[in-house]
C-alpha cells in the first residue's frame, strides 16, 4: 500500500489509494463479534434427497477453506503502468473521441432534422446550410 500511496500524484489516485487502504483494513481487522457457526451437513443430507450433492459440497467448500491467495503480484501490478497499456491507453482515448464526435454530430443532425419539419420541402443547398459537415458524416 506504500508503493501505491508514493505512486498516486492526482487527487483521483489518492482517493482510490484510501479507498483501497480502508477496504484492506476492514477485512483484514480480527473478527471478534459473532463467530461463524458451523454448517451442519448431517441436516442437510437429511433434507435434500439427491444423492451425493451434500458430500460434493462439502468437499469442495473444505478445499475453498484451505485456500490462501497472494496478493503480492496484484498489487505489485497496480502502482505502474506498462508501455504497452500506455499506448492502449492512447489508442483507447484516441477511438472514443473519433467515435464520440461522429455521434454527436448524427444527434446534432437528428435534432436539426426534427426543428426542421418536412425535410422533402427543403432544397438540396438548403439542407447542406443546416446540416454542415454532413457529407463527412
Amino acid at each position: 500500500m506504500k508503493r501505491l500511496g508514493a505512486g498516486a500524484t492526482n487527487e483521483a489516485a489518492r482517493d482510490s489509494q484510501n479507498q483501497l487502504q480502508s477496504l484492506l483494513d476492514y477485512y483484514n481487522k480480527p473478527q471478534t463479534g459473532a463467530a461463524r457457526s458451523e454448517i451442519n451437513w448431517d441436516n442437510h443430507r437429511a433434507t435434500i434427497h439427491t444423492p451425493g450433492v451434500v458430500d460434493k459440497i462439502k468437499a469442495k467448500y473444505d478445499k475453498f477453506m484451505k485456500t490462501e491467495y497472494s496478493v503480492d503480484s496484484a498489487v505489485s501490478k497496480t502502482g505502474s503502468n506498462t508501455e504497452k497499456m500506455q499506448a492502449l491507453d492512447v489508442a483507447m482515448q484516441y477511438n472514443f473521441m473519433l467515435y464520440f464526435v461522429h455521434y454527436t454530430q448524427h444527434l446534432n443532425q437528428l435534432e436539426t432534422m426534427r426543428n426542421i419539419g418536412d425535410i422533402n420541402s427543403l432544397s438540396m443547398l438548403e439542407f447542406y446550410k443546416l446540416n454542415p459537415g454532413m457529407e463527412t458524416l
